[in-house]
């Protein structure tokens, strides 16, 4: 594994232990947080691991939220979040072990779980998990990646991705505040002295 896989994988376990305590301590925040927090090496190293792990926190800050206020099913989402646990701490074992592999697939059994979970809520998750690609489009086209770029990191065609960019809101815009060749350059050679 290559220093720069090696620095990847270390930051989406520590963003996996940061779900876990999250989770943990019912702080739907605190899960939101760590899912933009590794938007950051997405748009930096802009690898398919760190993009597929902040859409699957971001769905599940948004479930954990849902699921606290909702008194019926309550035993569905108990059930949910213990197999949820359950595959967080499998990818966080294949993390700790390099696995790329296993890493893999623990994001997608992850992300079959947000996605078939129930039939009751597959129109709420499928809204959700497409509610954080958009959210997850926006944050990498914002640090500077092509749009060619964000559609393959996603997973996505080049117009689906300026599908999800035309949902974000003029709000969204405001506090933009694009960095200069030279801050990027600099963020460039800080990168490339980790190597």
């Amino acid at each position: 594994m290559s220093e720069r896989s090696d620095a990847i994988f270390g930051d989406i376990l520590d963003v996996v232990n940061n779900v876990l305590i999250g989770l943990k301590n019912n702080d739907s925040k605190h899960i939101k947080e760590w899912s933009d927090h590794i938007i950051h090496n997405a748009s930096i190293f802009q690898d398919r691991h760190s993009v597929q792990t902040s859409i699957i926190v971001y769905a599940l800050s948004k479930l954990f939220e849902k699921s606290k206020y909702e008194r019926k099913n309550r035993n569905y989402w108990r059930s949910f979040w213990r197999d949820v646990t359950k595959q967080l701490v499998t990818a966080r074992n294949a993390l700790k072990k390099r696995e790329v592999g296993n890493v893999s697939n623990s994001l997608k059994k992850l992300t079959r779980l947000i996605s078939v979970a129930d039939k009751e809520f597959s129109e709420h998750l499928q809204y959700v998990l497409e509610k954080a690609r958009v959210a997850k489009a926006w944050k990498i086209y914002e640090h500077g990646v092509s749009m060619g770029r964000v559609a393959e990191l996603l997973d996505i065609s080049e117009w689906e991705a300026m599908s999800y960019l035309g949902h974000t809101k003029s709000h969204d815009y405001k506090g933009l505040i694009t960095e200069g060749v030279g801050d990027r350059y600099a963020v460039l050679k800080e990168v490339l002295k980790r190597k």
